[in-house]
């Protein structure tokens, strides 16, 4: 993330999501309902369409509103950890993040006298190796307190 602060009124930002591996990357796949009303994404993650980078921007000028950088209705596929194999894709995880990436170019946090910027989204990974993103309550690796 790059930005470009000068005051609570004056600031830019820019947020690049990049991926390490060749066949690594995201899929927009935005909705028409909001995902508490129903299963937001298919279960598998698709094969192919993955972007190898995301970019997504944020200005606020004096006297202007803020450009909004979020969208409930826009949700990801992601593959990361991808290994390749006489050049074609061997193995992957998959995952998705449930809602758009959220990021502020600054944060006022009390205790510190600088401004930081925030980046915040909810994702999950399926660790096995499949396309299947489906969250099953009895299979998944979460602990419950």
């Amino acid at each position: 993330m790059t930005r470009d602060y000068k005051d609570e009124s004056n600031y830019s930002g820019t947020l690049e999501l990049t991926f390490s591996n060749k066949y690594d990357g995201i899929y927009a796949h935005p909705i028409d309902k909001n995902y508490h009303s129903g299963p937001p994404l298919p279960y598998f993650a698709p094969e192919d369409g993955y972007q190898d980078k995301l970019i997504k921007r944020i200005e606020k000028l004096p006297g202007k509103k803020q450009s909004f950088n979020y969208d409930r209705k826009q949700h990801y596929f992601f593959r990361v950890r991808s290994t390749e194999k006489d050049g074609k894709l061997e193995s992957a995880m998959y995952g998705k993040l449930y809602g758009d990436i959220y990021f502020k170019a600054h944060t006022i946090v009390k205790k510190y006298k600088d401004t930081l910027p925030m980046i915040s989204f909810e994702y999950y990974l399926n660790p096995d190796g499949t396309r299947n993103t489906e969250f099953k309550n009895d299979k998944n690796h979460i602990k419950k307190w």
